[in-house]
């Protein structure tokens, strides 16, 4: 069969095998509205109807899949209505959310990688998880664009990738506000590479590219500054969130909610004493560093431990991963040229920019630990991982066993395989069996 043939062939059965997926999970195993934050996205999305769009939210749900939602809300209408159409709401916006990744995937990484990457994806994540009435999937799509024009401006500093860097901030933020950490770790990152540039160099280029980071952060500041200034007015800053103000710092999500009913949304704050109010400084001020890191150890333990019986991308990751580790250790001449990367290495951003969100999610595991936080890092992760082990200056590492050498391209081979049993044995059963929204 020629080539084009067999792409018109599979594709289209591919598409309808995702959306089959997502609609089991609608019918069948995401059934109960007030698991995982779904009531919350509900209850904001009519409010926002009902408001006409005035409602200014609680800071907690970030406002776009709610006004989203919105449109489709009828007034009146008992939750259990509006949960059953905002579920195929859901599932529609996972389309294009899949497809922009798919293109990003497509301009980023090798043909072999870029469709292993895919299948992963879009089946083992997106299928998954597009029937829950959460910003997820939206989130991982915004932050993953916001990732790749970070690694441009990083490697092409200049006026237009930092535009497309503040817009994509913004879209980002406001799906989920921790899009910000990205930005941060970037920006310091950036500077610091740039300050040393310019000190070896003298060169003026290095001090102009100094201004790539505030002018991103500025058009960012532009495009979302209503939603800044209406957090500025009512809750007191312009970042204001309830996670990072308040949830993160207590020990547990039990606590937070034992403690919710004394809080005011607004500037009137908490019915509580200012020593007992959840926040950064209450919280370093009563527990010790090693208390903290007792607390970072067990939520990475338990991120790491809820990511292993994950909906079939795990064997597929570790895969990979074990792969670069082993060629990593068993070549001298890898490991040295690792450790000389200069300053323009995209690894001095992407290791950075990984270890912060890690460190996020292993803190903020004593509240949730869930897959669909750490699934946000899965595209950086595996798109860096498959980008860099995917160049033709790595062909010449390969992984050995024996007597016998495994290469790259055998690697890329092997996760299709993997996949595609995956997709024929273990899919059709787990996406209409297994809860996915935690």
């Amino acid at each position: 069969m020629p080539k084009l043939a067999r792409i018109w062939l599979v594709v289209p059965l591919l598409a309808v095998a995702y959306v089959c997926g997502a609609l089991a999970q609608a019918r069948w195993v995401n059934v109960d509205a007030t698991r995982h934050d779904q009531d919350s996205y509900l209850a904001y999305a009519a409010s926002v109807d009902d408001s006409h769009f005035a409602a200014v939210g609680n800071r907690l749900q970030m406002p776009a899949l709610p006004s989203l939602l919105a449109l489709f809300h009828h007034a009146g209408e008992p939750q259990s209505a509006f949960f059953e159409r905002a579920k195929l709401v859901c599932i529609g916006l996972s389309v294009p959310c899949a497809l922009a990744v798919i293109v990003l995937l497509r301009r980023t990484l090798r043909k072999a990688e870029a469709t292993v990457l895919t299948l992963l994806v879009v089946f083992f994540v997106f299928s998954f998880r597009a029937a829950y009435v959460q910003a997820e999937l939206l989130s991982y799509a915004c932050l993953f664009a916001g990732f790749v024009a970070m690694a441009n401006l990083w490697r092409r500093p200049g006026v237009a990738g930092a535009v497309v860097v503040g817009l994509l901030l913004a879209a980002a933020f406001v799906v989920k506000g921790t899009a910000l950490v990205g930005f941060y770790v970037f920006a310091a990152t950036f500077t610091l590479r740039q300050l040393v540039l310019l000190a070896r160099t003298r060169a003026p280029r290095h001090a102009w590219a100094l201004l790539a980071p505030p002018a991103a952060f500025g058009v960012f500041f532009a495009v979302a500054y209503p939603y800044l200034q209406t957090s500025k007015l009512i809750f007191g800053g312009y970042f204001h969130n309830m996670s990072s103000a308040y949830v993160m710092w207590c020990d547990s999500w039990e606590q937070y909610t034992a403690l919710e009913s004394q809080l005011h949304l607004n500037l009137e704050g908490w019915k509580l004493p200012a020593s007992q109010v959840p926040s950064a400084a209450n919280y370093l001020g009563s527990h010790r560093l090693v208390d903290i890191a007792q607390r970072e150890i067990r939520g990475l333990a338990e991120v790491a431990g809820n990511a292993l019986v994950s909906h079939g991308y795990a064997p597929v990751v570790l895969l990979y991963g074990g792969f670069a580790a082993t060629v990593f250790i068993q070549h001298p001449r890898l490991r040295a040229r690792a450790l000389r990367c200069g300053a323009d290495s995209l690894a001095w951003f992407v290791v950075p920019y990984l270890a912060a969100h890690a460190l996020l999610f292993g803190f903020y595991g004593a509240i949730a630990a869930g897959n669909r936080f750490s699934l946000a890092m899965l595209l950086p992760a595996m798109t860096s991982l498959l980008r860099t082990m995917g160049t033709p200056s790595m062909a010449e590492y390969r992984l050995r066993v024996g007597s016998r050498h495994f290469s790259w391209n055998q690697l890329n081979q092997l996760a299709i395989i993997v996949i595609a049993i995956e997709l024929a044995l273990y899919f059709p059963y787990a996406v209409a069996t297994h809860y996915s929204g935690g």
